[in-house]
């Protein structure tokens, strides 16, 4: 069920694309064509048609398109391409730690700020109970 979900979502995020991508998109992952059978179809050559198709899957990396697909992808495979950010030898050289483990030790983070975040309202709801109960 979930992967019949997926595949609507894609391909509907396939179909916002402009037509020739779409078309490119669909013959290549649906029909199973190769670059060059699809290069003679439309009467060109497959360098063409690559350019096509790499244009279309750079777009349908952007934003707009990735939030919609977010809710499809497994945890652990968001902090790998979370880690796909800043990967590089510059970066590790700096910091010396790398992309993965960056992005690990930032949800780890966030798991600790938002458990002392909830440590913090849990005692001032406890504060403003005790308070209440003496002022009655």
């Amino acid at each position: 069920m979930q992967r019949e979900q997926l595949c609507a979502v894609l391909w509907d995020c396939v179909g916002s694309l402009p037509e020739q991508q779409t078309e490119v998109i669909r013959k290549r992952y649906q029909d199973g064509m190769t670059l060059g059978a699809i290069g003679q179809e439309y009467g060109t050559t497959p360098e063409a048609v690559r350019q096509i198709h790499s244009k279309a899957l750079r777009e349908l990396r952007k934003s707009r398109y990735a939030k919609r697909l977010r809710p499809f992808v497994l945890e652990d495979e968001k902090i790998y391409s979370m880690a796909l950010v800043g990967n590089g030898a510059e970066s590790f050289n700096r910091t010396w730690t790398s992309s993965t483990e960056r992005v690990a030790l930032d949800a780890m983070d966030w798991e600790e700020r938002s458990r002392m975040h909830l440590e913090l309202l849990d005692r001032a709801r406890q504060e403003v109970a005790i308070s209440q109960q003496a002022e009655a």
